[in-house]
């Protein structure tokens, strides 16, 4: 389901893309979850995603997954605006899917908006999928980080993964009003 939510954020993303080019210092910056390895790395035109799983999983095979996704020039729309379109197509893929609501808000200047869902079986895997996601809308790029789950995460792992996703920033060493801090 993940590359098929890839494909339509690049849909979503395409229909709106700016003209100007992205700028050369944007960029996500994150931590590897603990355990997590690089499963899946590729740059197709204007979009970047990374899949990084628990060691000894594959993109194939997974009970956890971290998508990085990152959509050069600029998309006019705004983040809950892309979580709606993401949680829409989960709705239509997974009967039963139940979605929190989205919450927007300004994260080192940028706007952000968050969502978490749960799919209780996916058609594609009969496996459970809660998925948290996070949108980012940058100067000229668009990020989307998310985590996903195939079982019921505890209580402490599930928040953990919470501040994993939290932890996830855009930023540009060339603008005070967007600072690295790593």
């Amino acid at each position: 389901m993940f590359r098929t939510v890839a494909a339509a954020i690049a849909l979503f993303a395409s229909a709106a893309v700016s003209a100007q080019a992205p700028s050369p210092g944007e960029a996500m910056q994150h931590d590897m979850p603990p355990g997590f390895k690089i499963g899946f790395d590729k740059v197709q035109g204007p979009m970047h995603i990374v899949e990084l799983v628990p060691e000894g999983e594959t993109v194939e095979a997974w009970t956890k997954m971290a998508t990085l996704q990152t959509f050069a020039g600029g998309v006019q729309r705004t983040p809950e605006q892309l979580l709606a379109f993401i949680g829409d197509g989960f709705a239509r893929a997974c009967p039963g899917v139940m979605r929190d609501p989205i919450r927007a808000e300004t994260i080192n200047g940028y706007a952000n908006a968050f969502m978490a869902l749960r799919c209780p079986s996916n058609p594609a895997t009969g496996k459970r999928e809660d998925v948290i996601f996070r949108a980012i809308r940058g100067e000229s790029n668009f990020y989307v980080a998310q985590m996903a789950v195939r079982y019921a995460a505890p209580p402490a792992e599930a928040e953990a993964d919470r501040r994993w996703l939290r932890a996830v920033l855009v930023c540009d060493p060339a603008s005070k009003a967007h600072p690295c801090t790593r």
